[in-house]
C-alpha cells in the first residue's frame, strides 16, 4: 500500500486531538475507584494537555515521525495508569494494550510502525507485571460488567474507522501509474506541492527547503504563485487549466523568486511538472532546478565559440604556411630538375647528380604532404568544393594505372585492371575521383611485398557505381580497422613505419567519397591482404551539393566536416 505524507499527518493530528478525550471519558470508572476525585481530574487534565501539546508541536514543525513516537510513549503511560487503576494485568482493561500497535499502524500504515507499537505494548505489560509483583495494587473482581467498558468502547471505535470505504490515498502497488503521489514524493531532487481546487498550495514536501531554499509555510496558500515571475503567471495558469480540463500531464519552465545569500533574492529557472491524480483529481506540482542545465548550456556555447575561433585560426595558419612552404618548394623542385637535366652544365662528380635527385624527390614528397594537409583542412572546415560532371570512369582508372605503373614495376608488383567493358560514365568531380583511386592504389602498392599483386575492379549496381582496390599485402588486424580514415593516424606495425606517409591518404579518400554522398568500406585480415570498396551514385551527388561553390556544397561540406572531426 502506498499513501501520501499529507494523510498520515492528518490521521496523527486527529488521534492526538480525540484520543485523550475518549480515553478520559471511558476510563473515569477505573480512575475514580483508585484515586480521589482531585487526583483523577489532575491526571485527566495532564493527559489531555500533554496530547494537545504534541498536536501543537506537530502543527508548527510538521515532523510527524517525531511526534508519532512521542504520542506512542504518552499512550503507553496513560494505559499503564488506567490498567493499574483497573486492578492490574488480570483486568479486561489489559486488552487495551493492543491499541498501541493498532494505532501506530493506522497512523503510518507501515510494518515498522506496527512493530514499534508492539514493543511499546510489551514494555507496558512488563512494567505492570513488575508493579503487581511488588504488591502495589490488588486485582479487581472480574465479574463486574463495567470492567469491560473501555475495551468494548475501543472496539466500537475500531469498527467505525476500519469499516469505512478505503482512503483515497491508498492504492494497490500493482498499478504504480494510478497514484502519482507516491512517484512524486519519491523524487529525491524535487519539491512536491499539492494544489487544491482554488489553486492554493495546501501541502509541501520536505525537499522544498533544498530545491527552492524556502520552508513550506512560505509556499502554502498563494505563496508559490506570488513568487512566480509576472511573465510566467499566465503560462502557469493556462497549464493548470489544461491539466484539469484534459487530464494530460503538463511540463513547462518557470522563473521563481528565491532567496540568495543571507538577505538577497534572485529569479532562477525551474522545471515544473503538473500531474493530476485520477482518484480525487488532486493536482501535484513537481519543481526541479534547471540551474545546472542553464550553466551547462552557457559552457557549451562558450566551448563552441572557442572551437570556432580555433578553427578559423587553424585555417588561416594553414593558408599562410602553405603559401610560405609552396613558394620555396617550387624553387627547390624546379632548380633541382634543371640541374638534373644538365641545363647548368655537367656535374664534376657523379655523386652530385645523385644528391640533386634526392633533393628533387624530397621536395616533391614534402609538397605532396603540404597539399594533403590542405585537402584535409578544407574537408574538415567544409570548404572543399566539388565540380560534378559526367566523364568515362575507365579514363580515370587508366590515368591512375599509367601514373603508378612505374612504382609497381619497381617492386615487381602486378597491377591489374578488372572493370566492366560497359562501365560507362559517372557523374562526379574528375579530379577528386582520380585522387581517390591514386591514394588507394598508392597505399596498396606501398604495403604489398615484392612480387605481390594489386587489382582495380569496378562494376555497376543499379544506379550506383562500385569500385574497389584489393592487394595481397600485409593486411590489417580487426582491432585496427576502426582507426582507418582518421587524419594523421596509421595502423601501428613495424612494417608500416618503414614507409613514408603522414597518415592522410585514406582520410582524404573518406572525405572525398562522403562529399560525393558515397560509402567506403574496408575488409582485411593480417597476412591476407586488404580490399577497400567505394560505392558512388552514378548520377552524382544531389543537386545542391554538386554545384561547386554553392551554398548547398558548403552545407553538405559542413556535415562531412562534423563527421570528420568526430572520427578524428
Amino acid at each position: 500500500m502506498a499513501e501520501s505524507a499529507f494523510n498520515s499527518h492528518l490521521r496523527l493530528a486527529g488521534l492526538l486531538l480525540l484520543a485523550p478525550i475518549g480515553l478520559s471519558a471511558l476510563a473515569t470508572p477505573y480512575l475514580s475507584s483508585f484515586f480521589t476525585v482531585p487526583i483523577m481530574l489532575a491526571l485527566v487534565c495532564v493527559g489531555i494537555a500533554a496530547s494537545w501539546g504534541l498536536l501543537v508541536g506537530l502543527a508548527s514543525t510538521g515532523r510527524d515521525s517525531l511526534f508519532a513516537a512521542a504520542g506512542l510513549v504518552l499512550g503507553g503511560l496513560a494505559l499503564t495508569v488506567v490498567i493499574a487503576a483497573a486492578g492490574g494485568v488480570a483486568s479486561p482493561v489489559t486488552l487495551m494494550l493492543i491499541a498501541l500497535p493498532l494505532e501506530a499502524w493506522w497512523v503510518k500504515r507501515s510494518r515498522r510502525a506496527a512493530q514499534a507499537g508492539f514493543f511499546a505494548a510489551a514494555s507496558v505489560l512488563g512494567v505492570l507485571v513488575a508493579l503487581q509483583g511488588a504488591g502495589l495494587f490488588l486485582p479487581l473482581a472480574p465479574s463486574a460488567f463495567w470492567h469491560w467498558l473501555l475495551p468494548i468502547g475501543y472496539a466500537f471505535s475500531l469498527l467505525q474507522r476500519f469499516n469505512q470505504t478505503p482512503h483515497a490515498d491508498v492504492v494497490p502497488t500493482s498499478d504504480p501509474t494510478s497514484d502519482p503521489t507516491s512517484e512524486l514524493e519519491a523524487l529525491s531532487d524535487a519539491a512536491v506541492l499539492r494544489v487544491d481546487s482554488a489553486g492554493e498550495v495546501v501541502s509541501v514536501n520536505r525537499h522544498s527547503q533544498t530545491v527552492l531554499g524556502l520552508p513550506g509555510q512560505h509556499l502554502r496558500g498563494q505563496g508559490f504563485f506570488e513568487r512566480l515571475h509576472v511573465a510566467d503567471r499566465v503560462t502557469y495558469l493556462t497549464a493548470l487549466a489544461d491539466l484539469r480540463l484534459t487530464g494530460v500531464d503538463q511540463t513547462l519552465d518557470v522563473r521563481l523568486r528565491v532567496p540568495e545569500g543571507e538577505t538577497g533574492s534572485a529569479v532562477k529557472l525551474f522545471a515544473l511538472t503538473m500531474v493530476q491524480r485520477k482518484i480525487d483529481l488532486s493536482v501535484f506540482l513537481s519543481v526541479r532546478s534547471r540551474g545546472e542545465e542553464v550553466d551547462l548550456k552557457h559552457r557549451l556555447e562558450e566551448a563552441i565559440e572557442r572551437a570556432d575561433r580555433l578553427e578559423l585560426t587553424k585555417s588561416r595558419f594553414l593558408a599562410a604556411v602553405s603559401h610560405e612552404l609552396r613558394t620555396p618548394l617550387n624553387a627547390i623542385i624546379g632548380f633541382s630538375e634543371m640541374m638534373n637535366s644538365g641545363m647548368a652544365g655537367p656535374f664534376a662528380d657523379p655523386r652530385q647528380a645523385e644528391y640533386v635527385g634526392i633533393i628533387r624527390e624530397s621536395g616533391q614528397h614534402l609538397l605532396s604532404v603540404v597539399n594533403s594537409i590542405l585537402d584535409v583542412s578544407k574537408i574538415e572546415s567544409g570548404t572543399y568544393t566539388i565540380n560534378a560532371e559526367p566523364f568515362p570512369f575507365a579514363d580515370a582508372v587508366e590515368f591512375c594505372r599509367a601514373m603508378l605503373a612505374g612504382q609497381a614495376k619497381t617492386k615487381a608488383i602486378s597491377l591489374r585492371v578488372q572493370i566492366e567493358r560497359d562501365i560507362g560514365d559517372v557523374c562526379g568531380d574528375r579530379r577528386a575521383i582520380q585522387q581517390t583511386l591514386i591514394n588507394l592504389v598508392g597505399n596498396a602498392i606501398k604495403f604489398t611485398p615484392e612480387g605481390g599483386a594489386v587489382t582495380i575492379g569496378a562494376h555497376r549496381q543499379g544506379r550506383r557505381l562500385q569500385f574497389w582496390v584489393s592487394d595481397t599485402g600485409i593486411g590489417i588486424a580487426a582491432c585496427d580497422l576502426e582507426q582507418i580514415g582518421r587524419p594523421f593516424v596509421q595502423v601501428c606495425s613495424d612494417y608500416n613505419r618503414q614507409h613514408e606517409g603522414a597518415g592522410l591518404g585514406l582520410s582524404i579518400v573518406k572525405g572525398l567519397v562522403e562529399l560525393h554522398q558515397g560509402t567506403l568500406s574496408v575488409a582485411s585480415a593480417p597476412g591476407e591482404g586488404t580490399t577497400v570498396t567505394v560505392t558512388l551514385p552514378i548520377d552524382g551527388p544531389e543537386t545542391d551539393a554538386a554545384i561547386g561553390g554553392s551554398k548547398g556544397t558548403e552545407r553538405h561540406g559542413r556535415q562531412i566536416a562534423e563527421s570528420f572531426r568526430k572520427s578524428a
